[in-house]
């Protein structure tokens, strides 16, 4: 316990009730005695009274918990410059004729005689009557109960100039309620014509911030609130047509002004309610919120949590015969908050589905190199190192956040699900998203000569670009700077991950594609296993002798699976186990072919249909076509001629054959 502590009697001590608070002024004098203080601040006078205590009797109270301790930094008339550096803030203050600063440099220069006599101030029989005797002797200018009050300030608040700053910063915080029986200023008087001054008391307050309650909402401006307050709270009507419009109340009382309207609802409601209620909640956070921090703050580990957010090209694409795709193309990442880097990507033409997710986890879920080579893409694993399941994925209320993400909750066991239209909740995975400028004039439109499996191949290579190039530099530890790690996301994720500061799980290639890629039927005979109308094979399937296993004649349907993007490659179960098999062309042709999505491969199957429906029909007509020309050519029918009993009689042809050679033999 110091000089200064704060002292309060919850049950009274002797005369001190326990609404007092005092403070340890001194307890060194050679009498037995403590001296406190207590700071009488009221409406016309200020003042500091002394307390004496016996010593024995002050310290039981210490030990019986009669007296609590506290400590304040500074007097409570002060509070609202608590903390603040006096020396810079006067600085701001360039019209002031004299500066506070000084002010209380002078109080400390009054006090500092008495400062030094401290001992023997606090040692005399009467403190109160040593320092009055003093200041009338050698400040006989200032009044001794206000020299007083100073000296106890600054002993009591840690010999801090503060403490004798002047209190004007209080100015102003009185209460301006009316009052009966008094005469209070209204202000300055309205410029408006026929408008009485309207004094705001309790009711009057109270009338406006009900009105405010009732009419304020989103998109409301302040004066439709102002309108509808003076109709529903003041009564108020309108008058007159043209110029002579005006607003009447009822009984001719006066009504609050907009201003006064305005002044009193920023008095009864918080800057931050106000708006909230007039710009809404997700336009606050989002603009005018301040950042309270970075999210990469909160983890230690990769994968400890990872962002998903999806968001669309702004480009058209072709389709795969090269015609303009009239769907939009959505690109789904995962960003790991840690280190800022992507490590998985999934694709969805049309619209931002489920699927594109999966994608995005089987993608983190499986080695790049092998995710690369599904599309055609060469990727090695030191490219792209990021492999396995993060603990804690974050969706917004979107597709992602469907119970069908996750077959298996052993795998990923929590997911985080954040507010729609709150890009704030995501930042890491929003601010990663590739930008796009703003262009003014009539709207165009950018025609890509790429399609949707092409743009994947593209965005893919985007990605491991991103994760080489994009600056992670805030990201960065001290323990990393002195490591020389580079700093972008693949260099500092290289560095936790030496380290296995990780929070991810790995799971296998198979448990991989059944959890996240779609299931698919395909249609198995002894010739031929389709997907669709496309064929598939492959050579460890031959080797397992799986079609040799299946009956001629028969058809089966067996499960399996495949990305929705892209069927170049598909999966087959085959004695419980999945075997990889690859789409085939019926002639040796570009193999870019084969690179198409699950939804493409159907609208083939249809086309395919319809044309050998056209076929059918064409095929009668070839049919008929050729009958006519053999009349023509012949004479006759193609099917002319008739049945008989019998084999056919070839005895004729083999004599006459048999004469001629015998005809044609050389003499002997």
């Amino acid at each position: 316990m110091n000089v200064g502590t704060r002292l309060e009697f919850p049950e009274g001590l002797g005369s001190i009730s326990n609404e007092q608070t005092l403070y340890l002024l001194d307890n060194s004098s050679l009498e037995d005695r403590v001296i406190c203080v207590e700071f009488v601040t009221a409406k016309d006078t200020r003042r500091a009274d002394y307390h004496f205590f016996q010593r024995e009797d002050f310290e039981q109270g210490l030990l019986n918990g009669q007296i609590l301790t506290s400590r304040d930094e500074m007097p409570a008339w002060l509070d609202r410059i608590n903390g603040l550096n006096i020396h810079t803030f006067e600085i701001e203050r360039t019209g002031a004729k004299r500066s506070n600063l000084e002010r209380a440099e002078e109080r400390r220069c009054i006090i500092q005689p008495l400062v030094a006599r401290e001992k023997e101030v606090f040692a005399s029989p009467d403190p109160v009557k040593y320092i009055a005797d003093w200041v009338r002797n050698n400040a006989p200018a200032q009044h001794a109960t206000r020299v007083r009050f100073w000296f106890s300030c600054y002993l009591v608040f840690g010999r801090n100039l503060a403490a004798l700053y002047p209190s004007y910063c209080r100015i102003g915080n009185y209460d301006r309620t009316p009052r009966l029986g008094k005469n209070y200023s209204s202000g300055r008087p309205a410029r408006a014509v026929r408008r009485g001054k309207c004094k705001i008391d309790k009711v009057v307050a109270k009338k406006i911030g009900d009105g405010y309650t009732r009419h304020a909402g989103l998109g409301k401006t302040e004066r439709d609130v102002y309108s509808r307050t003076l109709e529903t709270e003041f009564g108020c009507t309108v008058q007159g047509k043209g110029t002579s419009l005006r607003i009447v109340s009822p009984d001719g009382k006066p009504y609050p002004t907009i201003n006064q309207f305005r002044y009193w609802v920023r008095k009864l409601f918080r800057p931050d309610m106000l708006r909230e209620t007039r710009y809404g909640a997700a336009l606050v956070r989002n603009k005018m919120t301040p950042d309270v921090g970075r999210f990469s703050e909160g983890v230690t580990n990769i994968f400890e949590k990872v962002e998903a957010d999806g968001d669309y090209l702004d480009e058209q694409l072709v389709d795969f015969d090269g015609q303009p795709f009239g769907d939009r193309f959505c690109r789904v990442t995962f960003t790991d908050q840690a280190t800022n880097c992507r490590v998985g990507v999934g694709f969805a033409p049309g619209a931002e589905v489920l699927s594109a997710y999966k994608m995005g986890l089987f993608c983190a879920a499986v080695p790049k190199s092998y995710f690369g080579r599904l599309f055609g893409v060469e990727i090695s694993d030191e490219e792209w190192p990021c492999r396995g399941l993060p603990a804690q994925p974050i969706f917004d209320r979107g597709p992602g956040a469907s119970d069908d993400l996750v077959v298996r909750e052993d795998q990923i066991p929590f997911i985080e699900m954040v507010g729609s239209f709150q890009p704030k909740s995501k930042a890491t995975v929003e601010s990663s998203h590739p930008r796009t400028m703003h262009r003014e004039g009539a709207p165009i439109t950018y025609q890509s000569a790429l399609n949707p499996v092409e743009v994947a191949k593209r965005e893919i290579l985007r990605t491991i670009k991103d994760n080489w190039s994009s600056d992670a530099s805030e990201r960065m530890t001290p323990d990393m700077i002195r490591s020389g790690v580079a700093p972008n996301p693949t260099a500092i994720w290289a560095y936790l991950d030496r380290r296995a500061r990780t929070s991810g799980n790995e799971i296998s290639v198979e448990e991989a594609i059944r959890a996240f890629l779609t299931p698919v039927k395909f249609t198995v005979t002894r010739d031929f296993i389709k997907l669709e109308h496309r064929r598939f094979d492959s050579a460890e399937l031959c080797e397992l002798g799986f079609r040799d296993r299946i009956p001629k004649g028969q058809t089966l349907k067996v499960s399996g699976y495949a990305m929705n993007l892209c069927v170049r490659f598909a999966w087959i179960e085959v004695d419980n186990r999945l075997v990889e098999v690859q789409a085939l062309l019926p002639i040796r042709d570009d193999d870019r072919q084969l690179y198409v999505s699950l939804e493409d491969l159907k609208s083939e199957k249809s086309a395919l249909k319809q044309v050998k429906s056209i076929q059918a029909d064409f095929n009668v007509a070839v049919t008929m076509n050729y009958r006519k020309a053999c009349v023509i050519a012949t004479g006759k029918e193609p099917t002319a001629g008739r049945w008989r009993v019998g084999k056919k009689n070839r005895s004729h042809g083999r004599k006459a054959a048999a004469g001629i050679s015998k005809k044609t033999m050389m003499p002997r």
